[in-house]
């Protein structure tokens, strides 16, 4: 089992929104011989009991639904004043769904990293979320049916008058500013990316590049993405991420390989250059070398 002090580190990842710290700590807590379901379930019962810790007033009923110590009663109380019930019941009902997910899928530490992700991503649930969802499950009363009333048809002086009004009020309109190469070539690589990232079929993979990965440079050749935390850049070389990428890439390019590189750097400096040319690509005929292009 998990010590409590830890799924409270875990759970303040979430509210607190880091993506990078919920990530890195739930790859220690796996490296630690903890299986992923295992770490689900425990999170569970730590929103459970945080749900109990606020909505209970009474030391001992806490106490004693919870088991928890005085300590740890008292420091969940704290985090607890920062977030909704509402919040809370969402957390765990988005844990039970990955719990489903995991329990029958073969990769089952990359389905807790996308938990993670999901939920150390996403906005918080507010009490107008929650209104809206509730007046949404309401029945709505029946529509109040109108009669209709009949347009007035116009008459001949006030045709002539609106079409010599809008005949004044057409202007030409502005030639569109052409951008310049190098702002084509951004928005084209940054589409680019995009366009691979929804390639990629696994849907952790999807998410883990989408989240910590930036491009540096996309050509049919080859690719180099960026990480601004070893540990990342580290999961991203193991073979089902890096497989399931350089698949996207090659798909997108239409090539028979592709070198992927991946290193670590300053992500909000980095900037992407494309020498993408897919017409030119998909004309390569049938038969050409694999060994043209790098591995």
């Amino acid at each position: 089992k998990i010590n409590n002090e830890t799924l409270f580190e875990l759970a303040q990842y979430i509210f607190d929104k880091s993506v990078d710290a919920a990530v890195q700590k739930i790859n220690e807590i796996y490296a630690k011989g903890n299986e992923p379901l295992q770490i689900i379930e425990n999170l569970i019962q730590y929103f459970r009991n945080l749900s109990v810790v606020k909505t209970c007033k009474d030391e001992k009923t806490v106490s004693y639904l919870t088991l928890l110590s005085k300590d740890n009663i008292s420091s969940m109380k704290n985090q607890a004043e920062k977030i909704s019930v509402s919040e809370i019941s969402h957390i765990i009902d988005r844990f039970s769904y990955y719990h489903r997910e995991i329990k029958y899928t073969n990769n089952r530490y990359l389905w807790l990293e996308l938990c993670f992700i999901d939920l150390a991503s996403e906005k918080s649930v507010n009490k107008k979320d929650t209104a809206a969802s509730s007046l949404e499950r309401q029945p709505k009363s029946p529509d109040v049916i109108k009669p209709v009333e009949q347009p007035k048809k116009p008459e001949k002086n006030e045709i002539i008058k609106n079409v010599e009004t809008s005949v004044n009020t057409i202007k030409p309109q502005p030639k569109e500013i052409l951008e310049n190469d190098s702002g084509k070539k951004s928005s084209g690589a940054t589409d680019d990316w995009k366009k691979i990232l929804n390639l990629i079929e696994s849907p952790p993979s999807r998410s883990f590049f989408t989240t910590f990965a930036k491009p540096e440079e996309l050509s049919p050749d080859g690719i180099c993405i960026i990480f601004k935390d070893e540990t990342f850049a580290n999961r991203a070389k193991e073979p089902q991420k890096a497989d399931a990428l350089k698949k996207a890439c090659i798909q997108f390019y239409n090539v028979p390989s592709i070198e992927l590189k991946i290193k670590t750097g300053n992500i909000s400096e980095a900037k992407i250059s494309s020498s993408t040319n897919q017409a030119l690509n998909k004309s390569l005929p049938e038969n050409s070398s694999a060994s043209e292009l790098k591995t």
